[in-house]
């Protein structure tokens, strides 16, 4: 596998509304760079963490088993805000993988700007 792209899960956003009141949005973004990367001859995947309610853990398993050379999570929405909403999300997740494996590359894409020298 040569890119995991991963839609964020949004449960910390709105805590308990999430499981009866916000709507899960379709990956759009994910699945147009997923079908790009397939067009230029790579092999690429898509983790709905959001659509599939998926802890960290299964999150973790399903990038060990298929083993990319790079796990890209897409920040992005059909909201103006909803790349800073699910920053959140996506930072959770991120940190979780570097500690199950430091040497894993990962990378951001979306419309979040972000103003940390970190």
């Amino acid at each position: 596998m040569d890119i995991i792209f991963i839609n964020p899960k949004i449960e910390n956003n709105y805590q308990e509304l999430t499981l009866k009141y916000a709507a899960i949005e379709p990956p759009t973004w994910a699945l147009l760079l997923a079908q790009s990367m397939r067009r230029f001859g790579y092999k690429s995947a898509i983790i709905d963490a959001n659509a599939e309610r998926l802890d960290d853990q299964i999150i973790y398993e399903r990038i060990h088993k298929l083993n990319p050379k790079l796990i890209c999570f897409v920040v992005y929405g059909q909201n103006v805000n909803a790349g800073t909403t699910n920053m959140e999300g996506d930072t959770i997740i991120s940190k979780y993988l570097k500690l199950k494996n430091k040497n894993l590359l990962i990378a951001f894409v979306g419309s979040h700007v972000q103003a940390l020298p970190i």
